[in-house]
C-alpha cells in the first residue's frame, strides 16, 4: 500500500499576518530592552550615582523607535504584505456579500 505524501496546511492570510506581527513587535520589544539596559548601564560608569531607570528607558524608546524602522525592515514589509492581502480579501468578500444582498450573482 502507497502512502499519500501529506504537506502541511497552508496558513491563512490572516495567520500569516499575525505571526509576522507578533515576531516584529518581540523584536521592536527586545530592541527596546536591550538599548535601555546598555543606557542604564552606561549611565552607571560614566555617572557614579547613575542614570534613573526611567530616563534610561525613555531615551532607550526614543532610540528604539529609528533604529527598528532601519533593522526590521524586512519584517515589517512582510506585516505590510500581509496586511494587504488581507485587506483585498475582505474587500472582495464584502463585494460578494452586497452583490448577493442586492440579488445579483456573486461568483467570480
Amino acid at each position: 500500500m502507497s502512502e499519500v505524501p501529506v504537506s502541511p496546511p497552508e496558513s491563512s492570510p490572516k495567520a500569516q499576518l499575525v505571526k509576522h506581527l507578533l515576531f516584529y513587535t518581540a523584536a521592536r520589544l527586545v530592541l527596546f530592552v536591550v538599548l535601555t539596559a546598555a543606557i542604564f548601564g552606561i549611565g552607571h560608569v560614566v555617572l557614579h550615582d547613575g542614570l534613573p531607570l526611567i530616563l534610561s528607558a525613555l531615551f532607550g524608546l526614543l532610540i528604539s523607535l529609528p533604529v527598528s524602522m532601519f533593522l526590521f525592515k524586512k519584517i515589517r514589509q512582510k506585516v505590510n504584505a500581509d496586511i494587504a492581502v488581507v485587506d483585498e480579501r475582505r474587500r472582495r468578500d464584502k463585494e460578494d456579500l452586497r452583490a448577493r444582498i442586492r440579488g445579483e450573482d456573486g461568483s467570480r
